[in-house]
């Protein structure tokens, strides 16, 4: 049986900076297209976010990406070496804050590392 592709609203997030969150999210490997006036659409993979221009205060808002190759995103960022962390849930994170205040929480699986049993 085919998966069905379900309707997506992306979430659209008022900001001060449209540019700066723009800027920033292109150079961490996002899709960046413009959007209706003072707004862009943020992509990676099947996710979206909207940005429109609010003028207002920086945005205090947590989000959680799961994306395919952590490494290669936090390469592209630039942080510091020990800013991947394992948590005990399984997953492989990276937490980093936007230009805009938006704090983004990267995920990705870790691979099985159980030892083989006897």
């Amino acid at each position: 049986m085919p998966l069905e592709r379900r309707p997506f609203t992306p979430p659209v997030f008022q900001v001060p900076d449209v540019e700066a969150a723009a800027s920033w999210y292109r150079a961490a490997g996002f899709v960046v297209s413009d959007g209706e006036a003072g707004s862009v659409r943020i992509s990676l993979g099947r996710g979206a976010i909207i940005f429109a221009a609010s003028g207002g205060a920086p945005l205090d808002a947590n989000l959680y990406v799961s994306v395919e190759d952590i490494a290669a995103l936090h390469a592209r960022l630039g942080g510091p070496a020990d800013a991947l962390h394992d948590t005990h849930f399984g997953m492989r994170e990276l937490t980093v804050t936007d230009p805009n205040g938006l704090r983004l929480t990267f995920g990705q699986p870790i691979p099985d590392q159980r030892e083989p049993a006897l």
